[in-house]
């Protein structure tokens, strides 16, 4: 018999899933005046990304025996955002110090959040609702940005291309209903600028 815990972790995963690909749907659609899809990562560094979070799932795996927690860790640039729900704290520290372990991380933004009363399907609403708006946003290059959302807490980290993009999308997910709080991981490099 699966346990509640699981079923909610494959619920929460499925809904992620779903969401993923709508909003990858989404971005091969041409919307007039929409936000551009351009990512500014070259496919080596997306790649190198993706290896950095491979690796710390698996740190974060072989701890998972010890420990109750769903967490996810997004790379970008050297860069990790920690989010998600622990047991304990000792759980959420011992999750950065494998983050921190892995050689081509340079930082590490730890927003794991002690388990506590938290709503799957409104976070997984907030989340689509906020990709969904900066996709259709004009100025905004929704691909630079990784969102996650814990406790309707929004967590972003990525790059705008100029102030008024990093003020946009700070504006956009500051006005999705049910929001407590925006967290702020972008760098602005206007060099990248299309």
């Amino acid at each position: 018999m699966t346990s509640p815990l699981r079923q909610t972790g494959l619920l929460r995963l499925g809904a992620a899933l779903a969401a993923t690909l709508l909003v990858a749907a989404c971005q091969t659609t041409s919307l007039s005046g929409a936000s551009s899809v351009i990512e500014y990562r070259t496919n080596a560094e997306v790649l190198d990304d993706k290896s950095v979070e491979a690796k710390i799932s698996k740190g974060v795996e072989d701890l998972s025996t010890q420990y109750v927690m769903d967490v996810t860790a997004d790379a970008y640039g050297g860069r990790v955002l920690l989010t998600g729900t622990a047991g304990a704290a000792n759980a959420k520290e011992s999750v950065e110090r494998v983050a921190r372990s892995t050689p081509e991380v340079k930082t590490v933004h730890n927003e794991i959040q002690i388990a506590g009363e938290e709503s799957a399907t409104r976070d997984l609403t907030i989340a689509g609702k906020l990709k969904t708006k900066l996709l259709a946003t004009k100025g905004v290059s929704s691909n630079n940005y990784t969102i996650r959302v814990v406790n309707a807490v929004v967590y972003i980290i990525g790059i705008a291309e100029s102030d008024a993009e990093f003020n946009t999308v700070l504006n956009v997910a500051r006005n999705i209903a049910d929001v407590k709080r925006v967290v702020n991981y972008i760098n602005i490099d206007s060099s990248r600028a299309s």
